[in-house]
């Protein structure tokens, strides 16, 4: 018998073709959520509740596991927290070895030194950013194909707001990661339901809820997977046994992770009175705090619809993306794919619990980026195959013209913006000043 390759000469240079573009797809996401990371730094206020997240892991450092949240959001899990620690506890002795930070232990570097411990942990951000990418090019892969899968990987690496918010603490960069692989990991669910498969997709839905809490928005596609790859008949297909296996492991991970969420009264409260905080318009609840209310639209009016859609999509994708995004919604719906169907419910879903919310932060939308650069990308796509079974010299120019025509305004805007944030900040010049030329008993007025 021969070779069963031998009548596919080009399988070999094919499959190395692809490594090498998502290799080179990874690194250029890489860079770009690298350059420019100590923005702002020793500041500890460039980035909203940095100081907080990265002050609150003097609890873990300490021994103190039942996490108080005098000051934070409790939607941030202390999951996230004891992460950020561990990543800080092992990133600070090469950081000491290659004399970024003090000789010390955690404690004492994060009392005397806190913005390089905040160094490590924005790292840690970049790294699960550059992950992310990485994951969305096996999921599309493997669901649509090495096309969609260097366009989907492309259009997240360059995304302005992916890259931004990969310079910072803050946890929805972590959440997109974990969002994009328990989706990718419901896609084979969907077809064929099995237990065991139901329970890696149940970890990888208690990971995302470990990082922030709307990971819990992934059971709803979740249901659907186990509904759609059931065997059952009648009530048994709705309520499945494996998603009793899921939804199980995900809390079960949950609790394990962030047990002062279920067992701290007060964090527990906290939790409770969330929704009410989020949706006003539902509660009638007010915002008491003037401080408080910044970022908060008036809790009669429904604007984050519009807001997500014209800014946060609009300058974290570019125009091209944003104009085709209904258009890929449409198509998930109708081009019975598992992963475009659980894609666009997830992403609907999501939609319409963050723009229904009077807090208008384009982070919000940052975990759904990955998804969105997977429809848009399949879409595209599939359209170009349609013209190339007309004309097939026009695909692979065709395919090169809209990967440009989707690129180039991201690409430029994150540009713009690590070129921006490698530049000194004025808050850090200003304090070398004052440092340089007050004494210590001198007394500076504030004027605002």
């Amino acid at each position: 018998m021969g070779n069963r390759f031998a009548a596919r000469p080009g399988v070999c240079s094919t499959v190395g073709r692809f490594e090498l573009a998502a290799l080179a797809i990874v690194a250029i996401a890489a860079a770009l959520r690298v350059w420019g990371l100590d923005a702002g730094l020793p500041h500890l206020m460039t980035r909203p509740d940095e100081e907080l997240i990265v002050l609150q892991t003097r609890l873990p450092a300490s021994g103190i596991f039942d996490l108080t949240w005098p000051g934070l959001h409790p939607g941030i899990p202390s999951a996230y927290i004891y992460l950020l620690w561990v990543w800080g506890e092992l990133g600070l002795p090469i950081l000491q070895l290659a004399g970024a930070a003090p000789a010390g232990d955690y404690l004492t570097v994060l009392q005397d030194f806190p913005d390089r411990l905040l160094l490590a942990e924005r790292f840690f951000s970049a790294c699960a950013g550059t992950a992310t990418v990485a994951v969305l090019i096996w999921v599309a892969r493997r669901e649509f194909g090495s096309k969609v899968a260097i366009l989907a990987g492309l259009i997240l690496a360059v995304s302005v707001f992916h890259v931004r918010d990969s310079h910072s603490a803050k946890p929805d960069i972590a959440l997109g990661l974990f969002t994009i692989l328990a989706l990718g990991l419901l896609a084979p669910l969907a077809r064929a339901l099995t237990r065991r498969g139901a329970a890696v997709a149940g970890l990888a839905i208690g990971m995302a809820m470990a990082m922030k809490l709307p990971g819990v928005l992934l059971l709803l596609p979740a249901w659907v997977a186990c509904m759609q790859g059931s065997a059952q008949t009648g009530w048994r297909r709705i309520l499945p046994l494996e998603i009793f296996v899921l939804g199980g492991v995900a809390a079960i991970f949950f609790v394990a992770t962030s047990p002062d969420f279920v067992f701290n009264a007060e964090t527990a409260a906290r939790i409770m009175a969330i929704p009410g905080l989020a949706f006003p318009q539902i509660s009638g609840s007010t915002v008491s705090d003037p401080a408080g209310a910044a970022g908060l639209a008036s809790p009669r009016e429904w604007p984050g619809f519009l807001y997500h859609l014209e800014f946060s999509l609009r300058y974290a994708l570019g125009l091209p993306a944003v104009f085709l995004l209904p258009f890929a919604l449409v198509w998930g719906v109708f081009a019975r794919d598992s992963i475009a169907t659980l894609c666009v419910i997830f992403f609907v879903t999501a939609y319409l619990v963050f723009g229904a919310s009077p807090a208008l932060l384009s982070r919000y939308m940052t975990p759904l980026l990955p998804v969105v650069a997977l429809l848009v990308a399949a879409l595209v796509v599939a359209m170009l195959e349609r013209v190339a079974a007309r004309r097939p010299r026009l695909r692979d120019t065709a395919l090169l013209v809209c990967g440009l025509v989707l690129l180039q305004e991201p690409l430029m805007a994150s540009l713009r913006f690590d070129r921006l944030m490698a530049v000194e900040d004025t808050r850090v010049t200003a304090h070398e000043w004052l440092r340089e030329h007050t004494a210590h008993s001198d007394r500076i007025a504030l004027s605002g």
